[in-house]
C-alpha cells in the first residue's frame, strides 16, 4: 500500500496509497513541477495515510494550509467491509455532506483509508530564508504581527524562545549573538524578483529591532539557517529528561502573554520548559522536561496549561490530535453536546467500536 498511482499535471492532482512516505511523494510531484505543501516535521518517515488520519500540518501551513486543504477524495473501507468512495477529482464539489473532510483528522476511528486523491499546486520558482534574532519574545511577537500586517505572507514562520535557543546552541556548539533571547526563522517562496523585494521589505520593517539578521537564497545556506529549528527535538532528547510535548494554539494577540505565563507555570513547579513552534499561526510546541520524581506533576501541568489556553480562546492541539493522551482533557475545550454528537457519528460509522477503540473519547 505504498504506491503513487497517478500524478496528473492536467488535473493538478495525484492518487496515492496510504503508505507513501510524505517526503518521497513531495519529491515525486516536484519532478513534474508540482507542489504538495503540507510538511510535518516527521515527513521523512510519516506516511500520507497517517497525515490524513491526523490532519497533519507543519511550518508551511501558515501560507498553504494543512492536509485537509489538499484532500479531494478518499477510498475507505468501513467496519462492515463496505467500500466507500468520497469526494471527486474536481476542485469544486458541494454535493451532499462533506464525508471526505469528516474522515480527515478522524484518527482512524471511522474507516480504513486505502486510497487518497490529493490536490497539487504549481511549484514555486524560488525560495529564500531569513533568520532574525530579538532581545525578547515580546519583540519577536511584535515583529510577527508587523510582518503579517505588511502584505508579505511567508510560507513559514517559526520561533525559538530563550530556553530552546540556549539548549540548541549548546548542543550544536553555535554561538548566540549577544542580546539575542528569541529567534524567528522565515521562509519566502514565489517568483525570484518578488522574494527579493519581500525580503527587503521585511528587513526594513523589523530590522532595526533585531539583534541578528541573516538571509540567503542559496539552497545549502538556507538549510544551514534552518538548522537550529530542525535540531530542537534531538537537542531535547539529548537532555535525558522525560518530555511532555504539547502543541497548543493561541490567538496571535496572546502569544507574548502565553509564553510568559507558561514559563511562570514551569517556574512555579520547578520544571524545565522549552518553547518553539509555528508563531505565524499561534501554534506553540510546549515541552515540559521532567525529572523522574517530577512525573506525578504531569496532570497538574497539563490541566493548568489547557485550562488557560482555552480561556484565551485557544485550542488543545493544532497538529497532534487527541488520541489517548489528550482524551481526559477534551471537555475543557468541547461542550458536552459537541462530544455527544461526535460520539454519535462514531456509533453510526463503527457501531461495534472496532476501529481504534479508546481514541479521542
Amino acid at each position: 500500500m505504498d504506491k503513487v498511482l497517478e500524478i496528473s499535471p492536467a488535473d493538478s492532482l495525484a492518487r496515492v496509497q496510504p503508505g507513501v512516505i510524505t517526503e518521497e511523494f513531495q519529491r515525486a510531484v516536484e519532478r513534474e513541477n508540482l507542489f504538495y505543501p503540507p510538511d510535518p516535521a516527521s515527513l521523512k518517515n510519516s506516511t500520507l495515510g497517517g497525515n490524513v488520519a491526523e490532519n497533519a500540518g507543519g511550518p508551511r501551513c501558515l501560507k498553504y494550509g494543512v492536509t485537509k486543504n489538499y484532500v479531494l477524495g478518499l477510498t475507505a473501507v468501513l467496519p462492515s467491509g463496505e467500500i466507500l468512495r468520497t469526494g471527486s477529482r474536481t476542485l469544486k464539489n458541494v454535493v451532499g455532506y462533506d464525508l471526505t473532510s469528516l474522515l480527515v483528522g478522524s484518527e482512524g476511528t471511522l474507516a480504513l483509508i486505502t486510497e487518497i486523491t490529493l490536490k497539487l499546486i504549481p511549484l514555486p520558482e524560488s525560495r529564500g530564508v531569513i533568520r532574525l534574532g530579538f532581545p525578547s519574545v515580546k519583540e519577536a511577537v511584535e515583529a510577527t504581527v508587523q510582518i503579517l500586517g505588511s502584505g508579505v505572507l511567508p510560507s513559514a514562520m517559526e520561533f525559538l524562545d530563550q530556553s530552546a535557543l540556549t539548549e540548541v546552541s549548546r548542543f550544536l556548539n553555535i554561538p548566540v549573538p549577544e542580546g539575542t533571547t528569541s529567534l524567528l526563522i522565515l521562509e519566502l517562496d514565489g517568483r525570484k524578483e518578488a522574494i527579493h523585494a519581500d525580503m527587503e521589505t521585511l528587513l526594513s520593517l523589523v530590522g532595526p529591532r533585531t539583534t541578528e539578521r541573516e538571509f540567503s537564497f542559496d539552497p545549502s545556506q538556507m538549510e544551514s539557517l534552518w538548522t537550529m529549528r530542525r535540531q530542537i527535538s534531538p537537542t531535547i532528547t539529548n537532555l535525558g529528561l522525560h518530555k511532555v510535548n504539547e502543541d497548543i494554539v493561541v490567538p496571535r494577540s496572546r502569544l507574548s502573554e502565553a509564553v510568559e505565563w507558561i514559563n511562570g507555570l514551569a517556574k512555579e513547579h520547578d520544571v524545565k520548559v522549552v518553547l518553539f513552534g509555528h508563531i505565524g499561526d499561534g501554534n506553540i510546541h510546549t515541552n515540559f522536561l521532567l525529572r523522574p520524581e517530577q512525573l506525578p506533576l504531569t496532570e497538574t501541568l497539563l490541566t493548568a496549561l489547557f485550562t488557560k489556553v482555552v480561556s484565551w480562546g485557544g485550542v488543545l492541539s493544532g497538529e497532534h490530535g487527541v488520541g489517548i493522551a489528550k482524551r481526559p482533557y477534551l471537555s475543557l475545550q468541547l461542550s458536552q453536546p459537541e462530544i455527544e454528537l461526535m460520539r454519535g457519528v462514531k456509533r453510526v460509522w463503527d457501531p461495534q467500536n472496532l476501529l481504534n477503540p479508546g481514541k479521542i473519547f
